[in-house]
């Protein structure tokens, strides 16, 4: 349960055993709301490691996706991953290539890398 590592199973609050998942409140937003927000310019590189919310996080970035500024995206996927298809459909069918499908040496994570077409 130590923070910052993929998967792990919650915070703990104090006086919480190990295994009792505690709550912890966050902002969030979706991308395509946050870059109006705050009058960003979209991004020219994405990287995406959620955990198994890649989906959720591209389906929130429609008009970031159709920057023409947009040309590469990361997205870190475990190999079983069951939207593993749907991303990359959905990134095809925004105009990127897969052009890397790099395994990581621990796990079952990859990295796939996506480019803008032509």
């Amino acid at each position: 349960t130590e923070a910052g590592g993929a998967r792990h199973g919650g915070i703990r609050g104090e006086g919480q055993a190990a295994g009792e998942g505690g709550v912890m409140t966050m902002a969030s937003y979706r991308l395509d709301d946050f870059v109006d927000t705050l009058g960003l310019e979209p991004p020219a590189h994405l990287k995406i490691d959620t955990d198994g919310s890649e989906l959720e996080v591209l389906e929130g970035a429609v008009q970031t996706l159709r920057s023409p500024s947009l040309r590469s995206i990361l997205v870190e996927v475990d190999s079983q991953e069951r939207n593993l298809g749907e991303v990359r459909a959905l990134l095809a069918g925004g105009g990127f290539d897969l052009v890397g499908d790099h395994p990581r040496a621990q796990g079952e994570a990859r990295n796939l890398i996506f480019e803008r077409k032509a």
